[in-house]
């Protein structure tokens, strides 16, 4: 059995598919809910950490608009 990487995509919480993907694993903590792979970025411990960070700064950013 060989073991094959994939490439991820960089997360963007402005993109909504994106932030369905983080829901998903957000109601059960299990990525194979999710249907995208997230690259990580090496600024952040942990893809979580990632995901939850921007996400949450993106809905900030969302509510300082109105």
């Amino acid at each position: 059995m060989s073991l094959q990487k994939t490439d991820g995509v960089a997360f963007d919480p402005s993109i909504t598919k994106h932030r369905d993907a983080v829901k998903a694993y957000l109601k059960r903590n299990a990525w194979r809910d999710a249907d995208i792979r997230f690259a990580h970025d090496p600024k952040f411990n942990s893809l979580v950490e990632q995901v939850r960070t921007k996400m949450l700064n993106w809905y900030i950013s969302q509510e300082d608009l109105k």
